[in-house]
């Protein structure tokens, strides 16, 4: 199975070497999106509002704080960028070819996944650089308050990111133009998952929303293995809470993707764009 779907990410990764300035912008844009939280966090941190931010979150320290929402909530592009890789393959004319191969089409969507990741991965490297840079020259220093948490988190976030990814491929599949609607999810989930704010200081109804959520509670345990922040929940609350959404993320994923696919597929519209 992933000999298979390892042909596509080749495939993929061919693509992306063959354009080496595509490579420094997927590494330089994170760092341009991240720039206005940074100088929004100095400021902050240089007046009397931080008070303010220590009894909602547990922590002085917003920089850092701000910093690990921006970084991680790199891994949401993931659901973003597969969207892209089926939609180009629409565009090209060659996703009919690769549909009628022999192959099971979930292998072309784990594919499609790894890659995405890869591109994730060149996101979050780059971004911690910069970061890194920032930190000797403001002078800010931390260390990591529970690294065995912090690797499950982000194995959680990860989990998460990808079963987000097969829900996006079986919806581009069924309705084609997908770049608004994925602008729409990848832009509203960090918002109401409070990646680089507490989400007390939202509206008591948008609070739900953002309590349903297990992006939520996943960087919200994030913060807290590093910072030892305050938690929504107890944090055995929350990461036992995460593992139950990643289990019916997992089954209801695979469940719309070959809903989506069995409709596109008996209505022809493959092809379609």
């Amino acid at each position: 199975m992933f000999n298979k779907a390892y042909v596509f990410l080749k495939k993929e990764l061919l693509f992306l070497v063959r354009y080496p300035m595509q490579i420094i912008f997927e590494i330089i844009l994170p760092v341009i999106n991240m720039l206005p939280a940074i100088l929004l966090a100095i400021y902050l941190m240089s007046s009397n509002h931080i008070e303010s931010f220590e009894k909602a979150t547990g922590t002085k320290n917003y920089f850092v704080f701000i910093s690990i929402g921006v970084v991680f909530s790199i891994f949401n592009s993931i659901q973003e960028q597969t969207g892209y890789v089926l939609s180009k393959e629409m565009w090209m004319g060659t996703l009919e070819q690769i549909w009628v191969t022999p192959i099971k089409k979930f292998n072309l969507i784990l594919g499609w996944i790894f890659f995405s990741l890869i591109k994730a991965i060149l996101y979050t490297i780059g971004s911690t650089i910069i970061l890194k840079f920032i930190f000797i020259y403001l002078n800010i220093s931390f260390s990591v308050y529970s690294l065995p948490l912090l690797a499950l988190s982000v194995l959680l976030l990860l989990a998460i990111s990808i079963c987000g990814g097969i829900i996006m491929c079986g919806i581009t599949l069924s309705i084609k133009q997908v770049d608004s609607f994925v602008f729409l999810i990848t832009g509203a989930v960090p918002l109401l998952s409070g990646i680089t704010f507490p989400i007390s200081v939202l509206p008591p109804k948008i609070q739900m929303i953002s309590k349903v959520l297990p992006t939520t509670y996943v960087f919200d345990l994030i913060r807290h293995s590093i910072l030892r922040s305050t938690t929504i929940l107890d944090p055995t609350k929350e990461l036992v809470l995460i593992f139950l959404y990643v289990i019916i993320l997992m089954i209801t994923s695979v469940f719309i993707f070959k809903l989506l696919k069995r409709r596109v597929e008996k209505c022809g519209t493959i092809y379609m764009m």
